[in-house]
């Protein structure tokens, strides 16, 4: 499977778990690295949100994680171990679309 479709493949999975906690998926960057993988979730405030200056807190980054995980129990996208990260994408953000 290539890589982008891989990248969309978890996307699709992801994207509902992450609007369930209320933010925004801003992308994911999934890099397989042999038998343990890298899976980056960016996520950033609503729109409605950003208007009132709030920003992502690690409490929904947390939250984000917990449930990304449970999403990928269930669906097991990933052959074999890999990593979990989940952040804001800072001010040196990576344009994914």
């Amino acid at each position: 499977m290539k890589l982008s479709t891989k990248v969309t493949e978890l996307t699709n999975i992801i994207a509902p778990a992450v609007a369930a906690c209320d933010v925004a998926l801003w992308g994911i960057e999934f890099a397989p690295q042999g038998n343990r993988s890298l899976l980056r979730i960016y996520i950033e405030a609503l729109p409605e949100e950003q208007a009132q200056n709030k920003q992502v807190t690690i409490e929904n980054c947390a939250a984000v994680n917990h449930q990304v995980s449970g999403i990928l129990e269930v669906h097991d996208p990933i052959a074999g171990e890999f990593i979990l990260e989940v952040s804001s994408p800072g001010f040196d953000r990576i344009l994914f679309r």
